[in-house]
């Protein structure tokens, strides 16, 4: 499954892909809202590679994977604004992914 990154607030019920940029320790976060679509909200404190939610360009790494107490298992990668799951191939164009 494909999902393009939205900017907006990740809540409960948010369409899949939204993501919000938050202020954290040591550094900025994400809420990002299931790329499945499950509906559930998680908070992402991983590695910033380039781009912005702003600019629907982010790249983060390692991998995302909803692993939360009755979470859906969804595991994947957000690459160039994209999210991408494990079992797709990732295109070529996309930069290097640290996994």
């Amino acid at each position: 499954m494909t999902v393009r990154m939205i900017d907006g607030q990740a809540r409960p019920g948010s369409p899949p892909g939204t993501t919000a940029r938050c202020e954290g320790e040591p550094g900025p976060v994400h809420r990002i809202s299931c790329p499945c679509g499950c509906g559930m909200v998680a908070t992402a404190s991983h590695q910033v590679i380039s781009g912005s939610v702003e600019g629907g360009n982010l790249t983060r790494s390692p991998s995302l994977h909803m692993t939360a107490p009755g979470a859906c298992g969804w595991h994947g990668f957000l690459v160039d604004g994209v999210y991408r799951s494990v079992d797709e191939p990732m295109p070529s164009h996309s930069p290097e992914v640290i996994r």
